[in-house]
């Protein structure tokens, strides 16, 4: 099983490891309800090494825009320096590959954030696309490196007793943009971004340093958090998951990430993503009573008892106390408030879809 360069850390910390991704991490340390409330309340940490970033770099803007724009569904020429994308690698037959994060650096040199679990496949593909293609594109996986997500309100302050503006210049970030760290010959960098629904940080450092940080900010009280409470707080803004919500069987429209797809630009899997309309999409929904704990895989049926999607995520809320989670469904009932029921065990449990979540977090937007 592969190891973070934090491995030891979560060990003294006494944290609970499991298997996710490959990868021995961590779920939980004090428990998935303490480290929730940190994020949501105040601020926490988590390791997130396993994924895998890609320096995609070249001498020729066009070409590199070219490349990015080839294999992804939303367009990345407008992208500016210093900002980050949301996007989707698709595949030919337009499935997701992995959905992504784009740093553009300059028009020379880009960032691309790929899942743990889809890492080697990115990589393969990208690299099949640069020799059929697009020869003078360069790509390089990073190695020896700490990735990790400092999410919560108070993450900026609890940033600010550490880190110098002559380490990185952060306090004027906002969602979605990002900084490199000074004094690198390779860029690493701290971006105002996470999955949580809550202001925060996710960075990118050297081994050496990152291990220094991490254990500086868990010093200074910053509350360490596993993938229990990072997949309940994830779920409560209805963020998707590789794995769950999106998959190479599911067009971005079908994983409801629509939003990203240009309907403009010429790309992988294009037609086949506009080739009809989607007969299911995936949405949010809460349970109506309390007791009843929704689970991947679930069926979902209507008033009728006939089967309509399944449910792809599932769990407890502690913000609304209750089972909560994401199905693909029909599209006839993605409608705010339309009933469903989740068979739990044998029993019809009513639920009540949600389009968007209701919670509106701490995200420091940019306003426009």
């Amino acid at each position: 099983m592969l190891k973070t360069p934090l491995h030891e850390e979560h060990l003294l910390l006494k944290a609970r490891m499991v298997d996710f991704a490959g990868y021995d991490m961590p779920v939980l340390y004090s428990g998935i309800r303490d480290e929730y409330t940190a994020v949501r309340n105040n601020c926490g940490i988590f390791d997130i090494s396993h994924m895998a970033p890609i320096l995609i770099s070249g001498k020729n803007p066009e070409d590199l825009t070219g490349f990015l724009n080839y294999l992804t569904c939303r367009d990345v020429a407008n992208l500016e320096s210093g900002k980050v994308q949301y996007n989707a690698i698709t595949s030919e037959q337009g499935g997701l590959l992995d959905d992504i994060t784009i740093y553009k650096i300059n028009d020379l040199k880009y960032i691309l954030l790929a899942n743990s679990s889809n890492a080697q496949k990115v990589i393969r593909h990208l690299n099949k696309w640069k020799e059929e293609k697009f020869a003078s594109v360069q790509i390089e996986p990073y190695k020896d490196y700490v990735l990790m997500a400092l999410q919560g309100k108070n993450s900026e302050m609890e940033l600010k007793k550490i880190l110098t503006s002559g380490d990185a210049d952060f306090q004027d970030l906002f969602f979605y943009e990002f900084t490199l760290f000074k004094n690198h010959n390779h860029p690493y960098f701290l971006s105002r971004t996470g999955y949580t629904g809550e202001d925060g940080f996710e960075i990118l450092l050297p081994e050496k340093e990152g291990i220094e940080l991490w254990k500086k900010l868990i010093s200074n009280g910053v509350a360490p958090c596993g993938l229990g409470s990072r997949d309940t707080l994830r779920m409560e803004v209805f963020y998707p998951l590789y794995g769950n919500e999106l998959s190479e069987t599911r067009t971005p429209i079908e994983s409801s990430i629509d939003w990203i797809v240009s309907s403009k630009k010429e790309y992988l899997g294009k037609k086949n993503i506009f080739h009809s309309p989607p007969g299911k999409k995936v949405t949010g929904f809460i349970m109506s009573a309390k007791g009843a704990l929704p689970r991947s895989h679930f069926p979902a049926e209507n008033a009728s008892g006939e089967i309509i999607g399944e449910v792809t995520s599932g769990g407890f809320s502690f913000l609304w106390d209750r089972g909560f989670g994401m199905a693909f469904l029909n599209k006839e009932y993605l409608k705010d408030g339309q009933k469903i029921y989740i068979d739990i065990r044998g029993k019809k449990n009513e639920a009540l879809v949600q389009i968007k979540s209701p919670y509106k977090g701490s995200i420091k937007r940019r306003k426009k």
